[in-house]
């Protein structure tokens, strides 16, 4: 059933969606993301304050559109390019004379100017994409068939769903707009080379296969706008849509980008060519724009492939693809030089380019690069030695690993490039020099790059081995010497070519020391505009480079203001100190910086978020300013749009209250326009709204308080049984509601409500009563005997707007669509346990500085996240399936209902088939109910790669954490000495358990990378913050793993967890699914270490993917298995019962394991800590060598033990495999 109207179905390129307020939100939304992640010079406080009123801003824009306003002007910010320095007598400087600029004319382009060409494109979106094709590989469609699909462009693609028709359709509706760039940069680097292989194996004759690089020069600045819009015409033609004259003159304005004088003249010095034309680079929507303007360049080239290029050279076109500006074929050629080669694709590239790309086009045939396929398409290429490095490193890498991995990396950051593009025949040592022509698949400055992000990943792994407290024995200051030599060579390969300011700043994390970094920022300045001294016209280009990294240093050191918080460097380094170092050379740069804007905001935003406001007299008041002036407590007049700024303000200095009430002094003027003021803030929520009622409280604004009621915080008291206003309910620590039996239930009463007094629709958790018949407390509502929650309407409360129907849900009243929706709000409120149904359970960060504002209320609404995680937490108490249901509820224009897997949910129409839906549901998670346990059991499906063998399982018996370690005062194991040594020890463990399975490989001979089903970890082996080993693991291994953590806290109390890792691959990437099982009985040391009892529920994993599944597998924590009560719950439910146990009573848990595999009619999996021993792995077959699977015998074990097992041997009805013995009375 689609709740949104259907309008927004399909957009299309007309002026009735262009200037639409909700296609104009979703377009900012996509804008605000993508800059935020990629544009770093852009003004991150003017993306705040966008955030907070985009809810009037899409307003206000879309109709902007229709009245034809103009754009704003671009800013200019000259941004470095790769060029050659050295070192000499005469010190730092470029390695030769320049003959052309090495700048870029990037372009700061303001927020609402953005989000309007960032609109065309939703509108124009499928009809583009689908001109150019599908270039994803899923449904396993090879090279070979995207080539056949007339498939050619991999870069700047957006995120879409591919019809059975060919035709995509643009997910508008979420926050990400292009794909995943590494996916698809893999892909374009792949396709030559197995489509290449596919020309070796088919050809007879003598002839060589080459691939051929070529760059487009200038890209971007070269394309023709109005060229480019006939062609987005012709396309949206060709796709059927019809052509609407309104929004063509609107594109037309959208596309007149206009520079100030000052910008151009500035180019002009600069040598930067005409910024006047081509597309703005820094636009969020010109890399979708530039593959419509090459579209049709692209699929002539593609007509082409399997002729010969030049009939005298006997050169043949195989294959061509294109990423952004970089063109790859595949030719083949027989006894032509590498020059020759060069000169005909050139020739042939450039005449198709001027025909069919445009007139001002052309190849920068500098950076043509030959390569035979044999020099690319083996193990020593470098792109197969750098996924050979990311295999090494995206696994649980342990010290040696670390350690081999650096030295190879640090030889990359000492790599040039070599281009032989000029060789033929009459070359001198022609045949020499061709020897050295391979390897150019990858560019030196970002293989430097690659190389500088994994050096600095390393370093923060290494030291997290190494207790660098002060005073520790195992300090070893070898490894910080190491890490300053590092830094160096770091510096060293950026000082080569300045415009790697990522390896600068990688440096900087390495090695944070402000005295090594000193003389850097000494040289940047004193060569900066900023020198105080007269810049000569043969400088003005190394200023801008220095300018331009001088802003990046800036932005990069607002960014570690809070990153220095959070990682731990040995005592010697001070972070901070680097910090002040930045802010001296920024307060030298502010007085001299009026012309270089983007060089003032980063400069002022980093005083702001170190707390050093400044005050500068100017005649324009910037956000910045504005900044500095509410830091000092002196705010400008009141303006709506600089609101945002007093959060921020709160933010850097971690004093809410303060700027809360300079917010409410500020504000007093305007009277009854105080309540919009402070309704956005009510809206979006958070600790700034919390102060902001605080205050109000405090000064007794008991009118705006009355206003304001519906937002009023929550708080959390013991309600009344069996009667009670949901709000309090939901709010409290006996929320039933968070459980998916209780939720439903409350659906159930909703829906009763709606029959009997339709006039609630709409309301919220506060104008709501709910009941029910039975003196238990609210927790245990999701009990069976508890079968009806009723619900009635509370009137005379004050409403709560965030609960009024969106204008985009079909229908009014008391229709299916907007019942359905309003039911989902109350749903995810009662589970979340708060008033706003658009938040997430996440935790917020400690850390005091800048965050920013990325959300508001009316963004969250348009792209909620469901998954139980975001919903309840880690325990989470609702499924997968709830999460559907919401999905399926609070649609959003530009949702695509597909999304949805459950087929019950999928299947709901009406208000009638969700009653038959919840109820269906109810049904089901009673039937899984443990009641001698008193437990909700709750159950999670798990699609994992089809495999057509056994279920391989893994114990992994580890020795640390010993028993010892534990002590009162060092409960969470936080002790830096056992810290470092434990996580050590958890690598090596990790990479011992990848080794093992490809030990296992040489046996199998199939698989083509380790792997295996599940994985299983001892109790209390893993500490929380060495949780990325785990997910490192089950990446590498393709696994669940199962996995007892160290004694953790959960809202305020310690606990025992043991913890299921699942990882789910979808299309947009790897994400994890978390489910916490929780223990409930404690030992006697756990009690003395005052450990509490926390069980919520029984997760029941349902893991399909085998031809006998799906097979059902749960588990516990160590003394909970001897619970036969729980035992005999899970006993007709599960397939396989895990266990994470650190028992030294192994004898006991054997013969445990050995009853319990019996009596419950299935594997029994134990995971000890080495300490002790005893994993074992049994299973109630007949014979006794078959029971006894797996046993580890001895105290003091390593030991990663793995087992094929069969978990349909003890419900198969044919038993044509091992003998089982006979099922005890009462197994189903």
């Amino acid at each position: 059933m689609k709740l949104i109207n259907e309008k927004y179905r399909t957009l299309k390129p007309s002026i009735q969606y262009l200037a639409d307020e909700v296609v104009i939100a979703q377009a900012w939304k996509k804008t605000h993301g993508y800059i935020r992640s990629f544009n770093w010079y852009a003004d991150t406080l003017a993306l705040d304050i966008s955030a907070l009123t985009i809810e009037d801003n899409a307003k206000v824009w879309a109709e902007a559109i229709n009245q034809g306003k103009d754009l704003n002007p671009l800013e200019l910010v000259p941004a470095a390019k790769s060029e050659a320095w050295s070192l000499s007598k005469d010190g730092w400087k470029p390695k030769e004379e320049r003959k052309k600029t090495p700048l870029r004319p990037l372009a700061h382009i303001t927020i609402r100017d953005q989000t309007w060409a960032s609109a065309v494109m939703l509108c124009l979106a499928d009809a583009v994409e689908t001109a150019q094709g599908d270039c994803s590989l899923k449904n396993n469609i090879t090279f070979a068939k995207t080539r056949a699909n007339k498939v050619y462009s991999y870069g700047n693609r957006l995120v879409c769903d591919w019809k059975i028709d060919g035709k995509g359709w643009f997910r508008w509706g979420n926050s990400e707009t292009y794909r995943k760039f590494f996916t698809d940069y893999q892909n374009f680097l792949k396709r030559p080379l197995e489509l290449g292989r596919d020309v070796v194996n088919q050809s007879a004759g003598n002839e060589e296969i080459y691939i051929v690089n070529l760059d487009l020069a200038k890209f971007y600045n070269t394309v023709n706008i109005p060229i480019l819009i006939e062609r987005l015409k012709a396309i949206s033609n060709g796709f059927g849509h019809e052509e609407d004259t309104s929004f063509w003159q609107s594109v037309e304005r959208i596309f007149k980008w206009q520079w100030s004088d000052k910008d151009i003249e500035q180019a002009e010095k600069l040598e930067l060519g005409s910024i006047t034309s081509g597309l703005p680079q820094g636009l969020v929507s010109a890399g979708f724009l530039a593959n419509a303007y090459l579209n049709n360049f692209d699929k002539i080239i593609g007509d082409s492939i399997g002729r010969t290029l030049s009939s005298s050279k006997g050169i043949v076109l195989h294959d061509y693809c294109r990423y952004v500006d970089d063109l790859r074929l595949v030719v083949s050629a027989d006894n032509q030089s590498i020059g020759e080669i060069s000169t005909v694709v050139n020739t042939f590239i450039k005449k198709l380019l001027k025909e069919h790309g445009g007139e001002e086009l052309s190849i920068n045939s500098g950076k043509t690069k030959v390569n035979l396929l044999s020099d690319l398409d083996n193990s020593g290429s470098m792109s197969n030695r750098i996924e050979q490095l990311q295999g090494e490193l995206s696994g649980p890498a342990d010290r040696d690993t670390l350690d081999s991995v650096t030295g190879v990396l640090e030889s990359f950051l000492t790599i040039e490039d070599e281009s032989l593009s000029f060789l033929n025949v009459q070359s001198p040592d022609s045949a020499l020099l061709s020897i050295a022509n391979f390897d150019h698949d990858i560019r030196s400055d970002t293989l430097k790059r690659f190389a500088a992000n994994r050096l600095e990943s390393i370093v923060r792994s290494k030291r997290r081995m190494t207790d660098n407290s002060e005073g520790s024995k195992s300090f070893n200051t070898d490894n910080e010497s190491e890490n300053e030599l590092l830094a160096k060579k770091l510096i060293m390969a950026w000082m080569k070519d300045p415009s790697l300011g990522l390896v600068l700043r990688k440096a900087i994390e390495v090695y944070p020391d402000a005295d090594l970094f000193e003389p850097v920022f000494d040289a940047i300045l004193s060569r900066s505009s900023f020198s105080g001294k007269s810049v000569e016209d043969a400088n003005k280009v190394t200023a801008a480079i220095m300018d331009y990294l001088l802003a990046d240093l800036f932005r990069c050191a607002s960014d570690f203001n809070g990153y220095f918080q959070v990682i731990d460097y040995p005592k010697n380094l001070k972070p901070s100190s680097l910090i002040e170092l930045l802010t001296r050379v920024a307060q030298k740069v502010i007085p001299l910086a009026s012309e270089s804007k983007f060089v003032l905001r980063q400069a002022l935003m980093l005083l702001a978020v170190a707390n050093k406001p400044v005050l500068i007299n100017s005649a324009t008041s910037t956000i910045q300013h504005s900044l500095h002036q509410i830091l000092v407590n002196n705010p400008p007049e009141y303006q709506p749009q600089r609101s945002a700024l007093f959060e921020v303000a709160g933010q850097i200095t971690g004093n809410f209250d303060t700027y809360a009430s300079l917010f409410i002094e500020n504000t007093s003027e305007l009277n009854a326009k105080q309540y919009d003021a402070l309704e956005v803030f009510a809206k979006r929520g958070g600790p700034f709204w919390l102060a902001l009622w605080k205050q109000l409280k405090k000064q007794k604004l008991t009118s705006l308080i009355e206003q304001l009621k519906w937002a009023s915080p929550l708080s959390s008291s013991s309600p009344t049984p069996q009667k009670q206003i949901l709000s309090k309910v939901i709010s409290s620590d006996l929320n039933g509601f968070e459980f998916e039996h209780g939720a439903i239930k409350l659906a159930l009463g909703l829906l009763t409500l709606v029959r009997e007094n339709p006039v609630g629709v709409c309301c919220s958790p506060n104008q709501l009563r709910v009941s029910y018949l039975n003196k238990d407390a609210w927790n245990k509502i999701w009990k069976h005997y508890i079968e009806d929650i009723k619900c009635e309407f509370i009137p005379g409360i004050v409403s709560d707007p965030r609960f009024k129907k969106p204008d985009w849900i079909e229908g009014s009243g008391t229709d299916d669509s907007v019942v359905l929706y309003w039911i989902g709000t109350i749903l995810r409120s009662s589970v979340l346990g708060g008033a706003d149904f658009t938040g997430n359970k996440w935790k917020e960060s400690n850390v005091i500085t800048y965050k920013g504002l990325r959300t508001s209320w009316y963004k969250r609404r348009m792209g909620m996240i469901h998954a139980p995680e975001a919903l309840i937490g880690e325990y989470a108490t609702v499924t997968n399936w709830f999460s559907d249901l919401l999905m399926r509820c609070l649609q959003w224009p530009g949702f695509e209902s597909s999304f949805v897997k459950c087929d019950d949910v999928r299947d709901i129409t009406d208000i009638d088939s969700f009653e038959v839906c919840l109820k269906q549901r109810l049904l089901l998670l009673n039937g899984l109910t443990c009641f001698s346990s008193e437990l909700p059991a709750l159950p999670t499906e798990v699609h994992r790669p089809i495999r057509d063998k056994k279920f391989r399982i893994v114990t992994v018996q580890q020795l640390l954490p010993k028993s010892t370690d534990f002590n009162p005062s060092d409960i969470e194991l936080n002790n830096p000495a056992i810290r470092a040594r434990h996580r050590e020890h958890l690598a090596a463990v990790c990479n011992l358990t990848v080794k093992t399975l490809e030990a296992k490989l040489i046996v199998d001979g199939e698989e083509k990378k380790p792997s295996a089903d599940l994985i299983v970890f001892p109790e209390v082996s893993v500490h929380i913050d060495d949780q990325d080993l785990i997910k490192r693991l089950a990446d590498k291994t393709n696994s669940i793993v199962f996995a007892g953590l160290v004694f953790t806290n959960h809202e305020g109390k310690l606990v025992n967890i043991a913890r299921w890792f699942i990882p789910d691959y979808r299309e947009s990437g790897r994400q994890w699914v978390i489910r916490d099982q929780g223990k409930q009985h404690m030992t006697k040391h756990e009690k003395e270490f005052g450990i509490s009892s926390y069980r919520p529920c029984q997760h029941i994993l349902e893991i399909h993917g085998h031809p006998e599944g799906p097979f059902k597998v749960t588990g516990a924590i160590c003394y909970d298995a001897t619970d036969i009560k729980l035992a005999a719950d899970l006993r007709d439910k599960t397939d396989l019962f895990v266990i994470s146990a650190h028992n030294q009573d192994v004898s006991t848990f054997d013969n445990m394991a050995s009853a319990l595999q019996w009596h419950m009619y299935q594997h029994v999996v134990i995971a000890n800590i080495g300490e002790f021993g005893g994993s074992t792995i049994q299973a109630p077959y007949k014979e006794q060598y078959d029971k006894l699977i797996s046993h580890v015998h001895g105290v003091g074990q390593i030991a990663i033990n793995t087992a094929d097992i069969d978990l349909a041997a003890f419900r198969r009805k044919q038993k044509s495999y091992r003998k089982v013995k006979a099922k005890p009375a009462g197994v189903n």
